[in-house]
C-alpha cells in the first residue's frame, strides 16, 4: 500500500458533538491512566485551547488528534488512528500537516526502553522530533493515580529551557502545578 500523501489526508477540527465517538477510539488505543474520563474529555472538549482534530481521508475519519495550544508551543496530549488503518502512515501525514501550521510542537512519550517504545521514538524523530533531556512526570489524569516519568519530545528542536513550558502543560492541561506533581510523586514512591 502506498503511504498517503499530504494531499489525500486532511485535518478537520471535530466538535463537541463528535466526542461520543472520539472518546470510544481514545479508549480503545490507551491504557485507562493515559486518557481522561469521559466527563473530564467533555470538559477539556469545551476548552478554547483544546483542539481535536480528525485526520480524514476523503470522507472517512482515520484517526484524531487532540492538542492543547499553549503560549509558543501546541501540546499534542493524543494521537490515535482505529485499528484498521494503523500502520499505514495516516499519523505521520497528520503531524507533517500540523508541522506546517505549528512552528513549535511538544509531545509525551514514555522513555525508550522496550522494543515497541523504541519504535514509537523512532517514529517521532523520523518526523524531526528530538528528545528533550529534562525530568518531566506526567501527572495523572486521575485523583488515585500517582504521576509517572515520560520524556518530552519537541519539533523542530530542543526545549531551551523546558521548565516554562512544563509548567504550561501542567497548569493548563492538567490543571495542577509542578510542585503539586513533584510532591504526589515523592508520596507514591514511599508507598
Amino acid at each position: 500500500m502506498n503511504t498517503p500523501s499530504e494531499d489525500t489526508i486532511t485535518l478537520s477540527r471535530a466538535s463537541e458533538k463528535d466526542c461520543a465517538r472520539i472518546y470510544a477510539l481514545l479508549e480503545e488505543a490507551f491504557d485507562k491512566s493515559e486518557r481522561r474520563d469521559y466527563a473530564d474529555f467533555i470538559r477539556a472538549a469545551k476548552y478554547a485551547d483544546y483542539i481535536m482534530f480528525d485526520i480524514m481521508r476523503a470522507d472517512t475519519v482515520v484517526g484524531f488528534i487532540g492538542a492543547w495550544t499553549c503560549d509558543d508551543i501546541l501540546y499534542i496530549e493524543h494521537l490515535a488512528t482505529y485499528a484498521q488503518y494503523r500502520n499505514m502512515g495516516y499519523g505521520a501525514t497528520a503531524l507533517k500537516l500540523l508541522q506546517t501550521d505549528y512552528p513549535a510542537i511538544v509531545l509525551e512519550i514514555e522513555p525508550p526502553e522496550t522494543d515497541l517504545q523504541k519504535r514509537r521514538r523512532g517514529f517521532y524523530e523520523r518526523l524531526g522530533f528530538v528528545m528533550n533531556d529534562c525530568e518531566y512526570l506526567q501527572p495523572p489524569f486521575r485523583a488515585d493515580d500517582a504521576p509517572f516519568p515520560l520524556k518530552l519530545m519537541s519539533y523542530p528542536i530542543a526545549l531551551s529551557d523546558a521548565q516554562p513550558v512544563v509548567r504550561e502543560i501542567y497548569e493548563k492541561v492538567y490543571n495542577t502545578d509542578f510542585q503539586t506533581v513533584i510532591e504526589k510523586y515523592k508520596k507514591s514512591r514511599k508507598q
